[in-house]
This record gives C-alpha cells, structure tokens and sequence, in this order.
C-alpha cells in the first residue's frame, strides 16, 4: 500500500524517526501542499485524479497506457522491499504523475483488501470473525513494513540519500522511484531497481480521450476532434498547458481548440488599442497570426555540403525512431561553422523537422544566466538540458554558439579553472559515463578555429562543416523561395502558395502574386552576390520589398528589390579579375613544383565580387603528409605565398587579396612558419629544438603578439625566404602563368585534367632544384 510522500518518517541515518513531527521527505522532493487523497479510500483512481484536475487525470491515462504493456507491475511494485523506477516523459510531469501513481496503488490495496476480505469470510463463515481476523492481520503486517517510500527525482540525490533509502528497505518498505533522467537516480537506487516501466509522452488519441473524459461527448453524440496542429505538438503538452486549457464551461472541443491556440508557436501577442469611446482594450488581429509552414530542408538551398550531411541525419533519425537503425551506427553530431546569417540554425531546426524529432536548444550565454550565474548553477542547468535531450530521444540537442567554449590550452587569465571546469562538463555530457543514446547534437559557430579540439573527436562533435556564402544560383533559388515563386525559374505558382491560401485567416483580399521574370531573378541574384548576401539579408530584403509593394497595391516587381537593395559596390573592372586569375595561378605553379598532380581545380568568379580559390587533392596534398619535414614545409611556404609574388613579379605590385582574414594566405603562412619554429622541431639547424607550445596556441592572433622576440625574427626571416623564392619560381614560368590566368578569365574553373594539359608534359620548371629550401637547411642536409 503507498501512503503520501510526506509520512516517511526516517533519520538521516535511515532509521525511524522517535518524534512524530520530525518528518523528512525523500530527496529531490517538496512538502505537499495539501492532502490530495484525503478521500481516496471512497474514491476510484479515475475519481480522485478528476478531482484533482486535468493534469492529473493526463497522468493517470498515461501511466494506465505504460501499465498495459506490464501486467502486473502495480503488485510486483506493492511487495515488500520492491524497488520501482518509473521514467517520465519529462521532468514537468513529476508532480502529476506521483499523484496519478499514488491514486492507482491506494486503489489496488484496497482491492486487495477486498479480494482478502471475501477470502476471510469465505474461510470463517462468519462477517465478525473475518473482520476480527483482518484485523489482527493488519496488525501483524504493521509490524513487519512500513508503507511505500516514495522517492521523486528532481535532481542530484543529498549525501544522505543513500541512508534513507536502505532504511526504508530494512522496514520491509516497496520504494517508488520517479524520475525523468535515469542518471540522476542516486547508484545505489538505480542498482536495486527490480523493474521499470516508461511513462509515455502525451499523443493525439490521448488529448481526444483525455477531453472526452473531462466533458463528456458532445450533444450530438461525436467524439471531440484534436486540431492538425495540436496532434503534431501533442508530445509537447505540459501539465500547465492542460491546467491552462481546462476553462470553466469550455465543452471538449473547446478544451481542445483552447490547448491548440497555446501551443501553436506562431501566436500572435495581444496589443493595445483605444476604442471609439476613447477605452483601451486588448486584441490580438487575426490578421496579424503567421501561419507559415516548418522550414525544412529542400527550403534551404546553397547549403552544400552541410545540407548533405543533415538530409542523411534526418533519414538516420528517421530509421533509428522506426527501430531500423541502432544508435551504434549513428552520427553523433558535428559543428557547423559560416559567417553570420547563413543559416546554420536555421538548417538545425529544418533538420529535426525534416527527422520528424523534438528540437532541443541551448547556449553558454542561457545556461550562465541560470540563477546568479554561480558555476554550480551554469553547470546544473547545461545537464538539465541534457536531460531534456535524453528524456525526450530521438532527438536533436542545438548548443548555439558553440566557440563561445574556448581550447583549454588557449586560457590564460586568473578564472582558468572555472573556465576548464565548464567546458570539461560539456565534454562529458557528449560523451562521459551517462549515454546519450538518440541525440544527435549540433554545435553552430561563425569561427571554429577557437574550439577546444576535444569537442570534435569521433564520439562527440565528430567534425566541422563549413557553410559558405551562397553563390549566385543558391541565391536566385533563396529569392524564389522568400518571394513565393517556387522553385528558382517556376513562376507559375502564385505567392503566398495555394496552400497557404487555404490556411490563411487574415481579412481582407489574398497578396497579389510576385511578377518576377528568370532573367530578372538571375540579375538580382549576382547583384545580392556583389554585396555578399546570405539568406537572412535575402530574406529581409524580400520582407522590405513585399511592404513596399503592398503600400502600392500591387505584387513585388524586380523594381522593388532593386530599390531595397540599393547602390551596390563599384563595379568590378576586367583588370581586377585579371589580377585575381594571375594570384590563383601562381598557386597553381607552385603546387605542382611541390606534388604533380597535387591541383584538383582552380577557378576565379567570372561575375559578381572578387573571388578566386585553389583547391587541393586530399590525397595528394604536400601540406598535409604523414609527417612533416623541412622539405614539406618550405614548399607549403613558398606555395601559400606563390599568388602574391604573381601579382608582384606579372603586374609590377602585389595587393590586399592575399592578406585579411584569419584563412588569407598571409595567415595560413604566418601561422605556418611560427609553427615549424616553435612547435613542429623540424626547423633549420637547433632552432626548432624548444618547443614553444601547441600550434593551436602558436596560431591564435593574440598569443603571437606575445612570442619571443628571437622566434618572432626567425619567423619573419622564414617567410621572406619562401617570399624570395615564389618570386623566383613565378618569373621562370612566366608564360605558363600568363597561359593559366588566361584560361580561368575564360573559361572560370579548371580542372586537374584541364591544368596538366596547359602545364604540359615537362611540367613546372624550378630554378631552384633542389635549392628549394633555405641554405641552412640544405647545409645541414649536405654535412649528413
């Protein structure tokens, strides 16, 4: 038989309490607010729960649906020194559920006592002897166990949890475990645990039965119908939703459609406005609702390789709910880098709409605003989102800004320890001792290069997917999608689409669709490339002309955009491009002097901004070997810094296109050459031989401001070797530089094929031969 959480009366030591009034509750716990099953020995489960409220009934639906699948349970669990863990769909429905709990098992005792009863009777023929002998009974049981101990799990268990909970054994006590997070049930609880049972989530076919049961059919004798909306939400309903929704004199429709408003994530707030009479009052425009569909992924065209990865996470997802796919073979998450507003929360969000899973978020910036900020606080409530995650897998777990965890070995200041402290924390909520089985989680960034690279180990973040800016066709496609046009070229289908119409609320006459034309749609498309767009400016900028058109009365025409977008950048001349080809081949040159074959394509936009990029073999790449050596590494050098001496040795100066960034080649190489003298020990002669830090450390900005003067002077000596030497290597093959520059002005990307055939056969020449490296280095290579 279970009694109130409160009538456990145990020391800290476990043993029974010799005062009364000196009542200790189980952990994780608070004191009931008042007596909830006062009347529960002349009352149903069903009729104390209803009593209680919507919430309460909810719980006990649910726990009769888990408790379908277990026969039995509820006995097994009212045997002495049982231990029970039953697991909620979340930590909001503790409460509710432990009353639901406690309504079922106070019901089968007294059925119990029935049932025992009649055997009595039966056995004495007598009412008064059977009752005289039930009573002595009771007495007997009295002595040997105490009633059930009831243990809710809010969070991490007290010291003294472990004693309480043996002294509720030795009492010969069943003990009830609820929880929403198995981790959190203190070791020695979660070991004694002799079975389980899984509450579910809420449902559609549960919200329908729970209204119905709540209000009755309606008067015409149908059952009540849950929304379209509610049913895909229905697993996000909360006790407070339902308590919220239960309004007096609402029929079950009612309830229904009530609990749907609340849930519907586009909800308009109410607004102030003065009446006729000179009286405010509160509206919410239905006008104003927004009634847009989910992102998902084929909304989000020029995601490249990032949107590959997460259509193949949704259809894993897919599988692992479906039983098809183990965790085992599941991608555990990845990193998601670009410049801002490109869309990589947006495509997390599309993604778990996509899998048809819940989508859990946090952030550092949330998790240190939890309380005072106190690390104990931050902490508790990163595993609480964890938990979140784990209580409602499969799942997807978006931390955003992710780089705001820094690289260990990169912090320096006095609150080290309390930085190392938060970001151990994140790395053993990915992958530490509690599984995370069915939660796939995304870490989102604008500069990967600060992460701890712990975080992206196999098992937890697993790798970085960069998401560039989208170029010009990504762009007409974006256009297409904000502005209703379908896909990029289909103009037929009006905007807002048919669909949407249907949905729609709002008075007044439907938009008039956008009178785009392809062409149209194309030059707006390189104009947004010009002026480095991503999709949140495309998006805005569509917001903006839709505005302006509709102040019209017309639908949005090329013009409207054209007027949003404004005066672009001064045109890009034909000399500039022709500067940008001859940098990209004089990497081409330098590449193949170092690995033939090494190129996989060189190209140079032909419209839009200044762009050009030289794209490297994996396999074949000479900067990126099994292990380095001075060889490797001087020809990296000379290489990286081969598209500046082109500009210099073709066009007489060099230009700002090689510097910039933290991915320019100025960086890359700077970055290099303080590597190889204080990090890799392959340098020239003894200068390599103390070792000045990692080179994640030697490569962050600030810290190279603080080297030593010595390695600093080397370093720059180096890169002005390599520097020399580029320029050597680019005036031996001049012709071949002019030929390869030409050849990317006309025809914008050359592949590896297209590039052997204009190096032709006798490939790069290099002045140097075997001089490629400094003369230090070729020195000590001669004395060997």
């Amino acid at each position: 038989m279970a009694e109130p959480r409160d009538e456990a009366a145990l020391d800290g030591d476990g043993q029974p309490g010799t005062q009364p009034d000196e009542v200790q509750r189980p952990w994780g716990s608070e004191e009931a607010g008042d007596d909830f099953l006062a009347e529960a020995p002349t009352l149903s489960a069903e009729a104390a729960c209803r009593e209680r409220g919507a919430a309460t009934l909810a719980a006990l639906l649910l726990l009769r649906r888990a408790l379908d699948t277990q026969p039995g349970f509820v006995a097994t669990a009212s045997q002495s020194r049982a231990v029970s863990l039953l697991l909620l769909p979340s930590l909001d429905w503790l409460d509710e559920v432990e009353r639901a709990w406690s309504c079922i098992t106070q019901e089968h005792a007294r059925q119990t006592e029935l049932e025992e009863l009649r055997i009595l009777e039966a056995e004495a023929g007598d009412p008064v002897l059977a009752a005289v002998r039930r009573r002595q009974r009771q007495g007997a049981a009295a002595s040997a166990k105490r009633l059930a101990y009831t243990i809710p799990v809010r969070s991490a268990p007290p010291r003294q949890a472990e004693n309480e909970f043996l002294g509720a054994l030795s009492l010969g006590r069943p003990v009830h475990v609820l929880a929403a997070d198995q981790a959190l049930v203190h070791p020695v609880v979660r070991m004694g645990v002799q079975q389980g049972l899984r509450v579910p989530a809420p449902d559609a076919a549960l919200l329908a039965e729970l209204a119905a049961l709540m209000r009755g059919a309606a008067s015409d004798g149908t059952a009540p119908q849950v929304p379209t909306g509610l049913a895909e939400r229905a697993a996000e309903v909360r006790p407070l939703h339902l308590l919220l929704a239960d309004r007096p004199g609402a029929c079950a429709q009612q309830i229904l459609d009530h609990l749907d408003a609340m849930m519907d994530p586009h909800r308009p707030a109410w607004t102030d406005v003065t009446g006729v009479d000179g009286v405010g009052v509160l509206l919410r425009p239905v006008a104003a609702r927004d009634l847009r569909r989910e992102v998902r992924l084929d909304d989000l065209p020029g995601m490249g390789e990032a949107g590959e990865w997460a259509r193949q996470v949704a259809a894993d997802l897919r599988s692992h709910k479906a039983g098809l796919l183990p965790w085992t073979e599941m991608p555990r998450g990845a990193v998601l880098a670009g410049p801002p507003g490109t869309g990589k929360s947006t495509l997390v969000r599309a993604l778990a709409a996509d899998a048809g899973v819940p989508l859990v978020t946090g952030s550092l910036a949330e998790w240190q605003a939890s309380k005072d900020g106190h690390l104990g606080n931050l902490l508790q409530a990163m595993r609480e989102t964890f938990a979140t995650a784990r209580s409602k897998a499969p799942c997807v777990l978006l931390i955003d800004e992710i780089d705001s965890f820094p690289a260990r070995a990169s912090v320096r200041h006095r609150h080290r320890d309390y930085v190392v402290e938060v970001v151990n924390a994140l790395l053993e909520l990915l992958d530490g001792p509690t599984p995370r089985d069915g939660v796939v989680v995304v870490g989102t960034c604008n500069d990967p290069s600060t992460l701890d690279p712990a975080l992206i180990r196999p098992g937890r973040l697993e790798k970085v997917i960069h998401i560039p800016l989208p170029d010009a066709e990504a762009l007409a496609e974006i256009l297409a999608v904000h502005l209703g046009l379908g896909a990029a070229g289909d103009h037929d289908v009006p905007a807002p689409a048919a669909r949407q119409v249907q949905d729609m609320v709002a008075q007044g006459p439907a938009p008039t669709a956008a009178a785009i034309t392809v062409a149209e749609l194309e030059e707006l498309a390189h104009s947004a490339v010009e002026r480095e767009a991503t999709g949140a400016m495309i998006e805005r900028w569509c917001r903006d002309a839709r505005r302006r058109a509709a102040a019209l009365g017309r639908g949005v025409v090329a013009a409207d955009l054209r007027t949003v977008l404004g005066p672009g950048r001064p045109p890009v001349t034909p000399a500039l491009r022709h500067r940008t080809a001859i940098h990209e081949a004089g990497h081409v040159i330098a590449y193949e002097a170092a690995a033939a074959g090494c190129v996989l394509e060189a190209r140079v936009a032909l419209r839009g901004p200044l762009s050009g990029a030289t794209e490297l073999h994996h396999e074949r790449n000479p900067a990126l070997p099994p292990l380095h050596t001075p060889r490797t590494l001087w020809l990296t050098l000379r290489a990286q810094l081969a598209g500046r001496a082109a500009e210099e040795e073709l066009l007489g100066m060099p230009s700002s296109g090689s510097g910039g960034s933290a991915q320019s080649d100025l960086a890359l190489a700077t970055r290099l050459a303080v590597g190889v003298l204080g990090a890799y020990g392959v340098a020239p002669g003894t200068d390599a031989i103390w070792w000045h830090g990692p080179p994640e450390l030697l490569a962050d900005p600030g810290h190279q401001l603080m080297l030593a003067p010595d390695l600093k002077r080397r370093a720059h000596q180096l890169l002005a070797q390599a520097y020399e030497a580029a320029r050597l290597l680019v005036g031996a093959n001049r012709a071949l530089v002019t030929r390869l520059a030409e050849a990317l002005l006309t025809r914008g990307v050359l592949d590896a094929a297209a590039i052997a055939v204009l190096i032709g056969p006798d490939g790069v020449l290099d002045p140097s031969g075997e001089a490629d490296q400094p003369a230090s280095t070729r020195t000590r290579e001669a004395r060997r």
